[in-house]
């Protein structure tokens, strides 16, 4: 069976339109075609080299192929045209009709998700899909893309709950390492440094390496050392994790105003009291910039959500009338951004469990994301999640990296599976029958397309059944 693989050209601020040419793609009155030009590299034409190499066929939306088609065969010196001449070409359209003047181009005929299912069910080399933004979006709602090189983890609530494993967590990162794939975590959690959260996780099972691990903490401490001068004094507010990032990258943590801090690091700590925040309050106010490592408003145990940084950040929040100057860690991209440029490839799969950092952060970072419904976020919220914090597939657990009834494409159809949803007073009516995910995936369909109230209601015994199990019966 062959898979697909996704390679795209995103900004972080979730731009696809026209990245190599000013007049590749101007509609909608699109003026900064080319913008990802200036980024690209020997070692950005290496991995695309690379990967071409072990392309079979190239999959390709109908206008992503009319700009190739018109652009490539005139571009005689440029060593990726016969590349591409040779290749077959599957073109995913309704209304082109062969033979198609490109060489080796072919028209999907009927339906084109079905003619993509034929695709990977032939034996041979890998599909790969270039641009094309429409089609993959909706090969992704079909679960039709398997091709991630890199999955960066959260871990609060993904792989483990303080320091308990997550049932199935370690079985599944042992089987991504088996198989080659490369794993970075990345969590906003700064009471660790990223060696003792590898101890931790090596610790339970699952083998890490410092350099694989992306802390909040860490990421704060390289931010401050690029704008201090070294020795700069920085007042911080937290745990110890914190503090020694500081040192290790020639900053001086200091613990009161009086000191003149060149700048206040705010991170979680489970110590922090009354004290720190009146001492970070004074501190802002005389002028020192303000930095928090994330802004998380709760943290997951087995107890449930407790405080997190963010419930922290609001007391001085509250207290100075005003926002941190800088917020580092998720939803931030800059932490998943990091993990990828790391991989050296752009097609990553971020997992997590919380909505608001793990999912928005991914989608900030143009990335794709899997939300697992083991940790704080749940399927109310997710019923509910603006457009910025949707995720594109959700499962309950880790086994959704490698078990295709386990996981689900967000949003589905309204009528897919089994299952039909509608809005009846001023609520989502499920009924019919199926597997429980692709129920929730119709309700997202109609939630997040309609604006009504995400209060859901069943309309058979199945039904109620699959709102049980995700707790929307309530």
């Amino acid at each position: 069976m062959r898979k697909i693989i996704v390679t795209e050209s995103i900004s972080l601020d979730g731009v696809m339109q026209a990245p190599g040419r000013p007049d590749e793609d101007i509609r909608d009155g699109f003026s900064r075609g080319g913008w990802a030009v200036p980024y690209t590299d020997q070692v950005m034409g290496s991995a695309m080299g690379e990967g071409m190499a072990a392309t079979g066929a190239l999959l390709l939306g109908r206008r992503t192929w009319a700009d190739f088609a018109g652009y490539w065969p005139r571009q005689t010196d440029n060593p990726f045209t016969p590349v591409l001449d040779a290749l077959p070409k599957y073109v995913a359209s309704t209304t082109l009709e062969g033979p198609l003047p490109w060489v080796n181009s072919y028209p999907l005929t009927g339906d084109p998700i079905a003619a993509v299912r034929e695709l990977k069910a032939q034996e041979g080399a890998d599909i790969s899909v270039l641009g094309s933004g429409a089609l993959v979006r909706s090969l992704r709602r079909h679960g039709l893309v398997d091709g991630y090189v890199l999955l960066v983890f959260d871990l609060d609530g993904v792989i483990y709950l303080i320091d308990r494993p997550i049932p199935g967590a370690v079985e599944a990162v042992a089987r991504l390492h088996d198989e080659g794939r490369a794993v970075a975590y990345a969590t906003n959690n700064a009471s660790r440094r990223s060696s003792e959260v590898a101890d931790l996780l090596t610790g339970m099972g699952v083998p890490a390496r410092p350099t694989e691990v992306l802390t909040s903490a860490a990421a704060t401490a390289e931010l401050l050392r690029d704008r201090l001068p070294a020795g700069a004094p920085v007042l911080v507010v937290g745990a110890e994790a914190l503090r020694a990032e500081l040192r290790a990258v020639g900053l001086r943590p200091v613990s009161t105003a009086d000191e003149e801090p060149a700048a206040v690091a705010q991170g979680y700590g489970p110590q922090v009291g009354w004290s720190d925040l009146a001492e970070a309050s004074l501190a802002v106010r005389a002028g020192a910039p303000w930095y928090a490592t994330n802004t998380d408003r709760t943290l997951p145990s087995p107890r449930g959500p407790l405080p997190g940084n963010g419930s922290l950040v609001a007391v001085l929040r509250t207290a100075l009338g005003r926002d941190p100057d800088v917020v580092v860690g998720k939803p931030e991209p800059a932490l998943f951004t990091t993990a990828a440029r790391r991989a050296g490839t752009g097609r990553t799969l971020v997992v997590g469990d919380r909505l608001d950092t793990d999912i928005e952060g991914a989608r900030r970072a143009g990335l794709d994301s899997l939300l697992v419904l083991t940790g704080v976020s749940d399927a109310a919220e997710l019923l509910a999640a603006p457009e910025a914090r949707r995720p594109a597939y959700v499962s309950f657990d880790l086994a959704g990296l490698f078990d295709p009834e386990a996981v689900v494409a967000v949003p589905g159809r309204p009528d897919a599976g089994g299952w039909s949803v509608t809005v009846t007073g001023g609520e989502l009516a499920l009924d019919g029958a199926g597997r429980p995910l692709d129920a929730l995936a119709a309700l997202c369909a109609v939630a997040w397309s309609t604006p009504t109230d995400p209060r859901v209601r069943a309309g058979s015994a199945q039904a109620a059944e699959a709102l049980a199990a995700f707790g929307l019966d309530g």
